[in-house]
């Protein structure tokens, strides 16, 4: 614990550190950086798209809204809720799916190609 009580853990996140706390991921285009490529996919409650390895390459894929499942080309279902931060390079995955009441805003984030 610190001098003010805290085990460094912020509340119901499982971040510790001195910059961990429950704000809100902020992945507004003017504020990231000028490497980087940000875009925004919006699926209506029970969509599915196609996933496509090629369109999420080298790209954090972060569930801003509603609630999703990933399932596996073997057929395995993993479901994410608001503000999971996904790495699916290399994963058989076949689609993803709205499955709340509100449609799922999803937002990638990589880095722009290096220009030749």
């Amino acid at each position: 614990m610190d001098q003010n009580g805290s085990d460094g853990h912020a509340e119901g996140t499982g971040w510790s550190g001195p910059d961990a706390d429950d704000s809100p991921l902020d992945l507004d285009p003017q504020r990231l950086p000028p490497w980087t490529d940000r875009r925004s996919v919006r699926i209506e409650p029970g969509g599915t798209l196609e996933y496509r390895a090629e369109d999420w390459q080298d790209s954090l894929l972060v569930v801003m809204e509603g609630t999703i499942e990933l399932e596996s080309r073997l057929g395995s279902v993993h479901p994410f809720a608001p503000g999971s931060i996904l790495w699916c390079q290399g994963l058989p995955i076949r689609l993803i799916r709205s499955t709340g009441t509100d449609a799922a805003v999803l937002v990638s984030i990589s880095r722009r190609p290096r220009p030749p």
